[in-house]
């Protein structure tokens, strides 16, 4: 692949042999940005990234990811037993394919050299209308769909090493002594967590911990058990990082229904993430009874007023030190003069054939810090900086 570009010359010329659905009568292209193949005189192929002088980074990055993560959201998978039909394209099916016209003699891109097109690109054009509304389309001529979504992602890898901010990283000063090899459990002195089923076996433990040391610097540490497999560990925290997506997103949906929470008393946090984002999605005309009616499936019962939601809360959540089964676990311990303030845990276990995980989180009790300690925004950064460090760890 190469960008090196040489004369420019108008996309109305250079693509004069590819006939391609035509743009919308009153638009006016602005701005065009694409991956293009050519093959040379020994036949090898090759692909080039070309954009016009007009074309801004951050917008083509900004619509590479929009129509990327549309592309994603339709990439269904089926079962072998279900029967794949196709989606509806009947409008797109209409649009008349020709050559560009003169609407493109204004924007240019460099030329290939003595290589040839194959016909084979990825183009997206972005224009204003006749209203003078922003417009775009995209053009794949030949490229399969899994091609398409392959050379998008490249592209949005590429814009954001073009638009990446400078900021320091924090440097080793120096090198110390490997910490000693402690009990999982005595990391928290005190701690209470929610509770492990008695009849799991626990078999690791992956930890985020905030620390806080003599001088009040406060630094997030990881720690594993031995044994805990780094490929497993990766997709964990990449399930549990799409999870809590998920959950932030559907938060922005669920206004009318945390308003219905405040007037009339249904306890949304009683609510499976799930329901709720049906929910936010959905017809909110009636959304205080349907929220109310998630709530009281929760809980096997029905609501009545605060004070019943209080104890039922209290009574459903229960919370004791680590056991013998994460004393028996070995870890790194935390550096020198350092104790830990907040954690959350990641827990593998074994019970009747089965292989549950579950999150544990905890914070020291002198803190009085507000159950469940972190939350989702928090949980997400450090989520998602673990997932990148252990991708790179795992880079074939």
């Amino acid at each position: 692949m190469t960008t090196t570009q040489t004369d420019a010359v108008t996309l109305e010329t250079l693509l004069a042999d590819f006939p391609l659905p035509a743009l919308e009568p009153g638009q006016t292209p602005t701005q065009v940005w694409g991956y293009f193949e050519t093959v040379d005189d020994d036949g090898d192929a090759t692909w080039h990234e070309r954009a016009s002088e007009s074309a801004d980074a951050a917008t083509v990055y900004a619509e590479i990811s929009g129509y990327l993560a549309g592309l994603e959201a339709a990439d269904v998978w089926f079962d072998d037993d279900e029967l794949v039909g196709d989606p509806d394209d009947d409008d797109e099916a209409d649009v008349p394919e020709v050559p560009l016209d003169s609407r493109f003699a204004g924007l240019s891109i460099g030329d290939f050299g003595p290589e040839e097109l194959t016909g084979r690109f990825l183009m997206l054009v972005i224009s204003t209308d006749a209203d003078g509304e922003p417009a775009r389309d995209v053009y794949s001529p030949e490229l399969s769909d899994e091609e398409v979504l392959g050379l998008l992602r490249l592209a949005q890898l590429r814009l954001t090493e073009q638009l990446t901010w400078d900021v320091p990283a924090p440097q080793a000063t120096a090198l110390s002594e490997s910490p000693e090899l402690v009990p999982f459990a005595s990391l928290f002195p005190g701690w209470e967590f929610e509770t492990v089923d008695d009849v799991a076996e626990v078999k690791a433990v992956w930890a985020l911990i905030e620390t806080i040391d003599d001088e009040g610097t406060v630094a997030w540490v990881q720690r594993e058990s031995e044994g805990l497999a780094l490929g497993e560990l990766l997709s964990l925290v990449a399930v549990r990082v799409t999870g809590t997506e998920e959950r932030l997103l559907a938060d922005w949906g669920l206004s009318d229904l945390l308003a219905a929470e405040e007037e009339d008393g249904v306890d949304l946090s009683l609510v499976p993430a799930a329901d709720l984002a049906a929910l936010a999605a959905g017809d909110l005309e009636d959304d205080r009874d349907d929220a109310e009616l998630l709530a009281e499936d929760a809980l096997g019962e029905e609501l009545e007023d605060d004070d019943d939601l209080d104890d039922i809360d209290d009574e459903l959540d229960e919370f004791a030190p680590l056991d013998d089964r994460f004393e028996a676990l070995q870890v790194a311990g935390l550096p020198a003069g350092s104790v830990a303030r907040r954690a959350l845990l990641l827990v593998l276990a074994e019970e009747d054939g089965a292989s549950p995980r579950f999150a544990l989180y905890g914070a020291a009790p002198e803190e009085e810090l507000e159950y469940p300690y972190i939350d989702d925004i928090e949980e997400l950064g450090l989520l998602r900086s673990q997932e990148r460090r252990l991708r790179l760890d795992l880079a074939w």
